[in-house]
């Protein structure tokens, strides 16, 4: 596949002032509404403090962690999709202390609007930065509205708890992104059984997420954070700008196929299999296996610490011979694809890429045929990169 050039824009602004403390009182300093610098914490969907707890079959794409704490439990039945899970590591460790930084900033930030504690019920809410003196309570569904800017920021200083009743939803239109909207929270956080909430949260204490509540943004807490069958995924920001085609770059790409078993397939021509540009074959898998692909993706040294949006693209050719491009969003779910850039999904977003990044694509049983997966990015400023060499393996019906 051919790379091609896309302007990416910074998803995160710096900010200058950093405060030593999470929780409490901060300085008069005054922040305009801005985004914060949320450091090595932006490549997080969930970090704790103390632990992070999951039942249930909850997926979470992006980076998963805990420090100083070490406790992680509940991976597997629970997935982390290209991401990694870090228990008081360093990376770890600099996660939760620039999120502190950032908490404090958006602490600091200058109020626009002192907000009473009753939210939703088709309320809808512009930029700004929003006060609550004590806790913010939300049901049925809190719009907010950008105006039209794609670049229009969302700030909300809960001094106490905030909860997210059950069932209830946040509505982002005219241009909002999740990835521009921040939870400043004294205490905990709470998303109610089947709620939908967007945004990063910044809570000083607990984030508990009940049975089926999703989550696109961050959960960064100053204790636990509690799972239950939820999907947390980091949140993606896109230019809107038309790409041009410029010559491919090979990269790094798939890394194995995993059956349900437990047999792996390295991404390496094995004896029998048949040879494709480099690309590698596994042992036939059947219909009724549960087949776990993994990703590696080793990233240009010039790109990393930028922004960057990671992409999956699969050729599907049937056992009757007819072709099909899909795309896998962060959720793991796979749509029909045009081969239009303008129209492809992120799967995984970071603000500071690293040298490279793993974790798992996808996970369940696959209808028979042949697959041929790409992985790629788009790092700030420069073009969207394609791996020209597929994993391919082939799927037969029992």
């Amino acid at each position: 596949m051919k790379a091609t050039k896309q302007p990416f824009s910074m998803m995160l602004k710096s900010a200058t002032i950093a405060f030593a403390i999470f929780a409490g009182s901060v300085s008069g300093a005054s922040f305009a509404q801005t985004i914060p610098d949320l450091g090595e914490a932006a490549q997080f969907s969930v970090l704790a403090g103390s632990t992070v707890t999951n039942t249930g079959s909850s997926i979470i794409t992006g980076e998963l962690g805990v420090s100083p704490g070490t406790a992680i439990t509940g991976f597997p039945p629970g997935i982390v999709r290209l991401g990694q899970i870090r228990s008081n590591d360093a990376i770890a460790a600099q996660a939760v202390a620039d999120t502190l930084v950032a908490y404090n900033n958006l602490a600091g930030q200058a109020v626009t609007t002192e907000q009473a504690a009753a939210l939703g019920s088709g309320m809808v809410l512009i930029p700004g930065v929003y006060h609550f003196t004590s806790a913010a309570d939300i049901t049925g569904s809190l719009v907010l509205d950008a105006q039209g800017s794609s670049t229009a920021v969302f700030v909300f200083q809960v001094e106490e708890a905030l909860t997210l009743n059950n069932n209830a939803a946040i509505n982002l239109i005219n241009g909002a992104t999740a990835s521009n909207v921040f939870w400043q929270v004294g205490t905990s956080a709470t998303l109610g059984t089947s709620s939908a909430f967007y945004g990063s949260i910044l809570a000083g204490a607990g984030i508990t997420l009940n049975t089926g509540a999703t989550l696109v943004g961050r959960a960064l807490a100053g204790t636990a954070v509690t799972l239950d069958g939820n999907t947390v995924t980091l949140s993606t920001t896109t230019t809107g700008e038309t790409p041009t085609p410029i010559p491919g770059t090979e990269l790094p790409g798939i890394d194995k196929v995993i059956n349900s078993a437990g047999q792996a397939s390295t991404a390496t021509i094995k004896a029998g299999a048949t040879s494709n540009g480099g690309a590698s074959y596994s042992s036939s898998f059947s219909t009724s296996e549960q087949i776990v692909v993994n990703a590696e993706l080793a990233f240009e040294a010039a790109d990393v610490g930028k922004a960057a949006n990671v992409f999956v693209v699969i050729k599907y050719i049937s056992t009757t011979g007819v072709e099909q491009w899909l795309m896998e969003n962060g959720d793991g779910d796979f749509f029909v694809w045009d081969q239009n850039v303008e129209t492809l999904v992120s799967i995984y977003s970071s603000n500071s890429i690293g040298s490279s990044i793993s974790g798992e694509l996808f996970s369940g049983t696959l209808d028979a045929g042949r697959y041929e997966i790409f992985i790629g990015y788009t790092a700030q400023g420069g073009e969207l990169i394609y791996s020209e060499t597929p994993l391919a393996f082939v799927v037969t019906q029992l």
